[in-house]
Parts: structure tokens; sequence; C-alpha cells
């Protein structure tokens, strides 16, 4: 025996089956880079044989891997994040150093503009309306650090990962009278290093 559906109960079984639809493709949405808070991400391993000598200390970073922001904590826009580990060692028990984001500049053959923003992401602002990222990064006596440094490659709009597969990138640490600088042929490739 067939059964007779309204238009009533068609109307409201395909409503249904469409916001199925639409939230699944909203939580689809959520995987990858994209992620609301940085607390989650996980930075490739240094590559030891790039490191470089300060005298008083040692510094590597690894391959860049992206990230894109929560529009939600960054003024109604989403950026698009560099991201590396980064790792300090002082040489002996005299030593100890800090390092400050604005100690680092991150350059694109490309014209792709960067700023490092961080050395390791503490969480929220007190109104949940905001990242906060480290500024500084202190090793004591013959210790070592590994952090994630953050760069901040700007609006979605303005910016785009795409541009970072071809061009060189460096980025360049200047402290305690040396630079050092870290070459990548492209994105998720691992740098060279120089020092001078």
């Amino acid at each position: 025996m067939s059964e007779l559906i309204t238009r009533r109960t068609f109307l409201k079984t395909t409503g249904a089956a469409a916001l199925a639809v639409a939230a699944s493709g909203m939580l689809a949405g959520c995987g990858g880079a994209y992620a609301s808070t940085p607390d989650g991400l996980v930075a490739a391993a240094v590559d030891s044989d790039k490191v470089v000598d300060f005298g008083a200390f040692t510094a590597n970073i690894g391959r860049f891997d992206q990230w894109t922001s929560s529009s939600i904590y960054e003024g109604g826009e989403r950026h698009n994040y560099l991201y590396a580990a980064f790792a300090v060692s002082t040489m002996s028990s005299t030593d100890s150093i800090t390092i400050n984001t604005s100690d680092l500049t991150f350059a694109h053959t490309g014209g792709s503009k960067g700023t490092v923003v961080g050395l390791g992401y503490k969480g929220l602002n007190s109104d949940k309306t905001d990242y906060v990222f480290k500024t500084s990064l202190s090793v004591g006596n013959a210790s070592q650090k590994t952090v994630i440094l953050f760069i901040d490659l700007g609006t979605i709009s303005n910016s785009s990962f795409q541009s970072l597969y071809t061009g060189q990138m460096t980025l360049t640490l200047k402290k305690s009278g040396k630079t050092a600088v870290f070459t990548y042929t492209g994105l998720q490739d691992a740098p060279s290093s120089r020092i001078f």
C-alpha cells in the first residue's frame, strides 16, 4: 500500500535536509590550515645542519607552514600567517640571551610582506577578542628553548600563500653585532643559513 505525502510534510522534510547539508558544509570548512586559534599547531622539527652560531648562542629555524586565523580575533578580517619552529641554545653556564620579534625581519622576493609578530603564543586577551603572542624569547645559562615563530602576512584579501611557492623568502636575525640569514627557496622547503 502506498502512502500519500502532503505538501506540508514534503516542505518540512526537504527543509530539514537542506539545513543538514548546510551544517555539514560549515563543519567541513574548519579543517586544514584554518583554525580559530593557533593552540594546536605543530611545527616541523628544525634541521640541525642549518644552525647558526652567534658565539654566545646558536639559533635555528625549521620549514614554514601556513595558518589562517579567525576573523573573530582579528577585528573582523582573517589573516594569513607563516609559522615555524624556532630554536635557541646558549653555549655556557655564563651566557643567557633574549631575542625580541624586533630582532627578526621577513622578506620575499615576490613582494609578499610579512611581520614577525610572535615567538610563541600566549592565548587570547582578557576580553577574548584578540590573539596575544609572546614578543620575546629568553633563554637562560646553558639552556635550549624551541618555540613557534609567527609571521603575519596580513589580511587574506591582501595576501596569498600561493605567491610564496615561488621566489625566495628570507628570515633575518640581527643580534650581538652579527646577522644571520635563513633563506627558503619556496614555501615548505627547509632553509639554508649563513651568518656574517
